[in-house]
């Protein structure tokens, strides 16, 4: 017959094996639940990180967006602005061309236009090219050149006027530094005009 009496568990051993489980289970849970709590704590950082970086870029294309869509709409503004200053490399072309159709729009006759330098004058015809010349400077930075433009005399004085507005408005800024004008008679509406010196801004 066997005897089983050496493997029975006392209560109070039993208890104790008892005891001690539920604290080694009590002790893996509390530290399951740290380490979810700090795991989960950085996936909500990660999370708010890249919902702030999303929100961010959104904001950023959105306002390139509006950036993108005012410069379209006001291309028109902005090419107009950047030929305020005409270029040195072909500044006078543009004057040319400028003056031509002024001269034609209110009735004036320009026999050349002769544009200035610190050695030599380079005349033209106003349908010519012109060699570039050396700038001048202004107290802001910006340069400028000298245009002398001739005038077929006698002038009807309303013409002359009217082509000196347009001079004036032109968009590429110029400026009549010096006019001189002679009546003809006292009976006549037409004058006299010595060249015209134009200031052309350039950059």
């Amino acid at each position: 017959m066997i005897n089983n009496k050496g493997y029975q568990l006392s209560p109070m051993l039993f208890r104790v094996i008892l005891i001690c489980g539920m604290v080694v289970l009590f002790i893996i849970n509390v530290a399951a639940y740290f380490f979810l709590q700090s795991e989960l704590e950085k996936v909500a950082k990660d999370v708010k990180d890249t919902n702030s970086i999303a929100d961010s870029s959104s904001t950023k294309s959105a306002e390139l967006k509006k950036l993108s869509e005012y410069l379209e709409k006001e291309k028109s503004a902005v090419s107009r602005v950047k030929n305020i200053v005409a270029e040195s490399s072909s500044y006078q072309d543009k004057v040319i061309n400028d003056i031509t159709l002024y001269a034609q729009k209110s009735g004036v006759f320009v026999d050349g236009i002769t544009f200035e330098s610190n050695s030599q004058n380079t005349s033209v015809a106003p349908t010519a090219n012109a060699t570039i010349q050396q700038p001048g400077a202004t107290s802001a930075g910006i340069n400028y050149k000298t245009a002398i433009i001739n005038i077929r005399n006698p002038v009807q004085y309303r013409n002359i006027m009217q082509f000196l507005y347009y001079i004036e408005n032109n968009l590429t800024r110029m400026d009549v530094t010096e006019v001189s004008l002679t009546k003809v008679s006292d009976s006549s509406q037409e004058v006299s005009i010595n060249p015209l010196n134009v200031k052309v801004y350039v950059k």
